[in-house]
């Protein structure tokens, strides 16, 4: 590299220290700059044009010099494993696979990092830890319904660390590295440590990780025998992939348009979540978390959706649309960075929304206003933020219809065409220009026409 990579925000923050031990893991210099949040210098115009939380500015030295900023930790450390996998022969190559299968194995534990794991348990940090440093009233039912939640999530995770060493295998990988800094904040500085310590595999798990030299902010020279992975070569079918769940689950139809673009056949096997099929024994085999989509591919089992679109177009990477998920790893890390803005600010407000607008009246829940109120303002701000970057590029992640597009169709289409608030997306310029383009394109079509068709029965 021609400069270090560059890391804004401070080392307390979860999500930058998440990406200071990637780095440290794959021996990348770097140049950690602070960001005075108290002073309001992360809402400053300058630090606004490269993100609002925290950055990362990567330099790669080609026929010319070519600059790329980033924000969101998960593109962020995609893009660090992507560039510098064999960065160096004694570091552990394998933090992000070496293959399709690997890696779709780590996405998907990435994935219930961020959307399972993630929300409940940054919760109890922030009324454990930080409302003690910022003087506030800790909310103890807050705290109960969140402690319930990560429970259940650890004990998913108990059993998976019972089948493996580490949660996508049995080598240690961004998958386990991502868990690290909440979870060094409830274990180290709160009294509910014992949710993962008085959990047996949980709890090993948790020593190993967290005794890393990356975590301890020293570069790793431990990983000199590390094997790498078997070599993944794509070969035709046998049988095509199946999908479990109904087209109308958002999940689901965002993994049925990523298959109709990348042209592969696929197997939709019903799913009746009415009737508890989605937690039954032979069902959680596939899906340890009793949630749609399950996806099998020959001989490997995944979920969580946009793992899974990742695997799709990993594997499938010559088949149909080819720029789906970019071509390099500077153009992948634009498009993991908007489906991570996707996954953690778009699809929070917009799935309550249309929860409360949609499935509510149907399931003769009783709306909450002020729930969809506060929503609402939330999704309008993130919508705010789309529509400066869709007057700069004609889609999300730049001038091609990719994944990060297509991962924000289900919600919208609820949203637009389900709700009386299709106008947050209309009355944007850019953004209902971006919309009609994308909803527009043949493969949601066809999604939306499976949604429109009578269920299958299942057997």
């Amino acid at each position: 590299m021609a400069a270090p990579v560059k890391i804004y925000g401070p080392p307390l923050s979860t999500a930058v220290c998440r990406v200071l031990a990637c780095l440290i893991e794959k021996d990348v210099g770097f140049q950690l700059i602070p960001v005075n949040m108290s002073k309001g210098e992360h809402k400053t115009p300058d630090y606004l044009k490269i993100q609002v939380k925290f950055s990362l500015q990567f330099s790669q030295r080609t026929a010319k010099r070519t600059y790329i900023t980033l924000f969101g930790n998960c593109p962020l450390f995609l893009l660090v494993c992507s560039t510098h996998i064999f960065y160096s022969s004694c570091l552990p190559c394998g933090l992000y696979g070496t293959n399709p299968l690997a890696r779709a194995s780590i996405d998907q534990w990435i994935e219930a990092e961020g959307q399972s794991f993630n929300p409940p348990i940054s919760t109890l940090v922030f009324q454990l830890v930080l409302t003690v440093w910022m003087k506030m009233k800790p909310d103890e039912n807050l705290i109960k319904q969140s402690e319930e939640k990560l429970s259940k999530v650890l004990d998913v995770y108990e059993k998976r660390l019972g089948e493996h060493r580490y949660l996508a295998g049995d080598e240690f990988t961004l998958a386990d590295l991502s868990h690290l800094p909440y979870a060094q904040y409830l274990v180290k500085g709160t009294d509910k440590g014992r949710i993962f310590t008085s959990r047996k595999n949980v709890g090993r798990w948790w020593d190993e990780i967290s005794g890393g030299e990356s975590w301890k902010k020293k570069s790793s020279k431990t990983s000199q025998n590390f094997h790498l992975l078997l070599q993944f070569e794509a070969t035709p079918m046998a049988t095509p992939v199946k999908v479990y769940g109904p087209p109308l689950s958002t999940a689901v139809s965002r993994v049925l348009a990523c298959l109709i673009e990348k042209d592969v056949q696929f197997q939709l096997i019903p799913v009746n979540m009415a009737k508890g099929e989605h937690k039954s024994p032979e069902y959680l085999k596939i899906q340890p978390f009793g949630q749609v989509p399950a996806f099998q591919d020959e001989s490997i089992n995944l979920f969580e959706s946009r793992a899974i679109c990742r695997y799709i177009c990993d594997k499938y990477s010559n088949r149909g649309n080819k720029s789906l998920y970019g071509t390099n790893p500077l153009v992948k890390a634009s498009i993991d960075q908007w489906i991570e803005a996707e996954g953690q600010t778009f699809n929070p407000p917009s799935s309550i929304i249309m929860f409360q607008l949609f499935f509510g009246p149907r399931m003769k829940i009783k709306q909450n206003e002020n729930l969809i109120k506060q929503n609402e303002e939330k999704l309008s701000k993130v919508l705010d933020v789309y529509e400066k970057r869709l007057g700069e590029s004609r889609f999300l992640a730049g001038d091609e219809f990719t994944l990060s597009d297509l991962s924000h169709l289900p919600n919208t289409q609820y949203l637009i065409h389900g709700t009386d608030r299709g106008e947050l997306f209309t009355s944007r310029k850019n953004v209902g220009r971006w919309w009609d383009e994308i909803s527009g394109r043949e493969s949601w079509k066809k999604v939306v026409e499976m949604q429109n068709s009578p269920p299958a029965k299942s057997s």
